[in-house]
């Protein structure tokens, strides 16, 4: 399955206030998880979150998806701690 990862604004500000380390981080586990055959191994359900469907953790931080077709939309991302508040 070919997967895409697309930023929303919101998100893409975010991603852009984070170090160089974090990003790096973030691009290494996104393009990690295209590689696999089974990418919901790395790509967990999120329950009574919506619009968001979808979490993926990464290092430190979290990120929150919403899926659409073949397309995971990121429409959050924040420490692992503090982006359910």
């Amino acid at each position: 399955m070919q997967i895409k990862f697309i930023f929303t604004k919101k998100s893409e500000n975010l991603f852009n206030k984070l170090d160089n380390i974090y990003k790096e981080r973030i691009f290494d586990k996104l393009k990690y998880i295209k590689k696999q055959d089974n990418i919901f191994d790395y790509i967990k359900n999120l329950e009574n979150m919506l619009p968001a469907t979808h979490r993926i953790r990464v290092w430190k931080l979290r990120l929150i998806c919403k899926k659409e077709n073949n397309n995971f939309i990121i429409i959050n991302l924040w420490n692992r701690g503090d982006i359910y508040k």
